[in-house]
């Protein structure tokens, strides 16, 4: 996923300091080397953009272009009285979002990865909402409500996660509705999503003149002016909460057999290690020994081996009056079902795929999925336990999003739009009675990605796989 934000820390191992994308939890020191992931704990991390506060020659030109020019309050050049930063705080989301939506003609899901910023305090300075405005590349640091004592106020939060979610929701289902129109049947869904907290600096800047004090607000990076109110402003600054809990922890990140450095993308949950050819699963902030189920690649040495979760699934829709549990089942419901599945043992339960990666190509990724559990073929897995070659990519979506994503994948593959199918789509509920992370190989072509199981193909840069 693309960002606009670098995050600055301290190595654990060698003290150096360490700038990496905001996007990114596992990452190297540029001065040790040492390999260094992010402690998150199942927390929303908190982080700061430290203001960019003037000095006097900046501050006296800013005074003459945004204070004194402002009509009414002084007839003299201001006399300033006290500068404040104040740290405003936003949410800030992004995640893979799918709209399902369908009507007598249309059965369609529109997919992107989503990136969007809200205010979490609209008391203050409420005309600036959104942090998507800013085009330069912007350093966050490790909330520390200690390390900023005497230094500035943070705001409280007024809108808690649950409500930034319906916030995020709301502005999700709008940004579709355009492009889905008048649908019979419509539901979001959020994949992968993370939620950060963000503190924007805003100078606070107390002039006395005609009539007594004024306070203007400037944007404490763009040094524009926000807002201008007549006296001084009273502040109420967040209370302790528990907010240490918000730090950013960085631990070395080694395999817990060999203590060789893990290799890890983005938001990795699981990691394999090149040396011991042992596989972690990342839970809890503890690693777990994760069996390796690999389906087998025919031996192919170009292949890339790509993390799915596999789910055997009951489906049914009691308006639909409909219970799929085996390949005859949903044959006879699926659009086309009869000829794609016609070779398929028909008792066999319905197994789904899901990959298990959160991508910058949200449409990509689904449209993989779909080509995949269309077929519902029985594919082979390799009794070795291992992987013949040392290429693979590691799984960065949960078991528990990758559950939310089969019904996704159950939608696109039912691919109907008649009344029955609206029916079904309206109150379909999913059992999952088998579930487990297995690697699924792709023939590397070029800048192709070739599945011979289904013979199909698609571009590595459509799902940002090319680093693994």
């Amino acid at each position: 996923m693309s960002t606009s934000f670098l995050v600055s820390v301290k190595c654990p191992e060698c003290g150096g300091p360490v700038r990496y994308p905001e996007e990114t939890y596992t990452f190297k020191c540029t001065y040790c080397g040492s390999v260094l992931r992010i402690k998150k704990d199942g927390v929303d991390l908190k982080y700061i953009i430290p203001s960019r506060i003037p000095n006097k020659n900046e501050l006296q030109l800013i005074i003459k272009k945004v204070i004194f020019n402002q009509k009414g309050p002084f007839q003299s050049a201001p006399c300033i009285n006290q500068i404040n930063t104040i740290y405003k705080p936003f949410w800030y989301f992004k995640g893979m979002v799918y709209y399902n939506h369908a009507s007598k003609t249309e059965n369609d899901t529109l997919a992107k990865t989503w990136y969007y910023s809200f205010h979490a305090n609209q008391d203050f300075v409420n005309m600036f909402n959104s942090l998507s405005v800013r085009t330069e590349v912007l350093t966050l640091e490790p909330y520390d409500k200690e390390a900023l004592k005497g230094f500035g106020i943070t705001l409280p939060l007024l809108l808690d996660k649950e409500q930034a979610f319906r916030y995020a929701e709301s502005a999700a289902n709008m940004s579709f509705q355009v492009e889905a129109g008048h649908a019979l049947f419509k539901k979001l869904h959020f994949i992968g999503e993370h939620f950060f907290i963000i503190y924007y600096p805003v100078l606070e800047i107390v002039c006395t003149g005609t009539g007594g004090d004024h306070t203007f607000l400037l944007d404490g990076i763009g040094k524009t002016l926000l807002e201008h109110k007549t006296g001084k402003m009273e502040w109420e600054p967040e209370t302790d909460k528990g907010n240490q809990s918000y730090h950013i922890k960085l631990l070395t990140h080694r395999c817990k057999n060999c203590g060789y450095d893990l290799h890890a993308r983005d938001f990795d949950i699981v990691f394999y290690c090149n040396s011991c050819h042992r596989l972690w699963l990342l839970k809890n902030g503890e690693y777990h020994d994760l069996k390796i189920k690999v389906l087998d690649s025919q031996r192919n040495a170009n292949s890339l081996y790509f993390p799915f979760w596999r789910f055997e699934v009951n489906v049914s829709s009691e308006a639909a009056d409909l219970d799929l549990k085996t390949i005859r089942d949903l044959s006879t419901f699926m659009k086309l079902g009869r000829f794609l599945l016609r070779n398929e043992d028909p008792a066999r339960p319905i197994r789904l795929y899901v990959p298990a990666i959160v991508t910058r190509n949200a449409r990509a990724l689904l449209k993989l999925a779909t080509r995949i559990n269309m077929h519902q073929k029985v594919l082979p897995v390799s009794k070795n336990g291992y992987f013949p070659y040392n290429k693979i990519l590691n799984a960065s979506l949960p078991e528990t999003e990758a559950e939310e994503m089969i019904e996704v994948i159950v939608f696109s593959v039912i691919g109907r739009q008649d009344r029955k199918a609206l029916d079904f789509y309206k109150d379909f509920a999913i059992t999952v009675t088998k579930k487990e992370l297995i690697w699924y190989p792709f023939e590397e072509k070029g800048d192709f990605l070739v599945d011979n199981f289904h013979q199909y193909n698609f571009p590595k840069k459509s799902m940002d796989i090319g680093v693994y």
